[in-house]
Order: structure tokens, then C-alpha cells, then sequence
């Protein structure tokens, strides 16, 4: 459900666009980070359980609002945009 989230905000006219580099990565980098979760809990865990997951979700929905942050809000120059709309 996380990945079809952020697929519908990469769509054109989404939410997500111009940081589409970076999100379209985000639920795999979610589903990594629950990985390590599990494993920092029980090193022979053989499954990831739901809150663990919604843990690995919830850290790669922050860092993916920390990077819309620093798109949109910091002083980038002209020339960064225009390679990173490229």
C-alpha cells in the first residue's frame, strides 16, 4: 500500500514530482530499513511483522520529507535546478 502511495504522487501532476529521484526509491529503502529493524530485534527473525514495518516506513517518510524540505526550501542555483528538471 506504501509503494502505491508514492507511485500516485509520482505521477504527473503529483505531489512528489520534483523529488521523484529520490521517492520513487523510498518504499524499497523502507522495506531495507524494517530489515535492519527486525534484525536489531531478533537476529534470526525470519519475517518482518507489521509494526516493524510500519516502523521502516515511518524513518523513510521522514527522510523523504527532510529531502522535499531541503529542495524546495534551500537556496539552490539556477544551474542545480536546471540539471535536476533535466
Amino acid at each position: 500500500a506504501y509503494h502505491d502511495t508514492i507511485e500516485r504522487q509520482l505521477a504527473p501532476g503529483g505531489e512528489l514530482v520534483h523529488v521523484a529521484g529520490h521517492a520513487s526509491k523510498t518504499a524499497e529503502m523502507a522495506c531495507r530499513i524494517a530489515g535492519v529493524l527486525a534484525l536489531v530485534d531478533d537476529l534470526d527473525a525470519p519475517e518482518v511483522d507489521r509494526e516493524t514495518m510500519a516502523s521502516g516506513i515511518a524513518i523513510a517518510q521522514y527522510h523523504l520529507a527532510e529531502v522535499r524540505h531541503i529542495i524546495t526550501e534551500a537556496d539552490i542555483s539556477e544551474k542545480i535546478r536546471q540539471a535536476e528538471q533535466l
